[in-house]
């Protein structure tokens, strides 16, 4: 019953929100501000960005507000809002993403030294011409008679003289 009156007078706030009254509104978002505050620290993990999620949150609950359907509790509905502007704020922040390329590198003995920006890789071309030209030495050395594969083995392949 207590459940079902509180629904109740939670539908009457948002109408009454939905119908221009805006110190509805603070009534309506007031139970709410910890649960909100602490889904958004909850996902951000850090004391100012959950504040910025919090607020957006309440902006895009306020301006979608008629929007809202009523099938679950609106704290439900505010938490998932939240929750996805916290995952948003997470995205598009991404501070790996962006090093400084002017910061400066410095070694233990004070030197300075430009930031590497070079692909180590293999090239995979590179890697396949290496493969067929060690495929097609093996099939030459083999190919040889057993005689003259020991006497190249052992000149060419273990350095050994003549």
């Amino acid at each position: 019953m207590v459940e079902t009156q509180a629904s109740a007078n939670e539908a009457e706030i948002i109408k009454t929100v939905c119908d221009g009254d805006r110190e509805a509104f603070y009534e309506l978002m007031r139970p709410h501000e910890r649960l909100v505050g602490a889904t958004a620290f909850s996902i951000l993990k850090n004391p100012s960005d959950p504040e910025d999620a919090a607020q957006e949150a309440v902006l895009k609950a306020s301006s979608h507000l008629k929007s809202f359907r009523g099938e679950s509790k609106f704290s439900t509905w505010h938490v998932q809002i939240t929750y996805n502007e916290a995952k948003m704020k997470l995205r598009k922040d991404r501070p790996h993403l962006y090093e400084s390329l002017d910061k400066q590198q410095q070694s233990e003995v004070g030197d300075y030294w430009p930031k590497d920006f070079a692909d180590w890789r293999p090239i995979p071309s590179e890697l396949l011409e290496v493969s067929e030209v060690r495929k097609a030495l093996a099939n030459a050395i083999n190919s040889l008679a057993p005689i003259y594969r020991q006497i190249l083995i052992l000149r060419e392949l273990n350095g050994l003289s003549v």
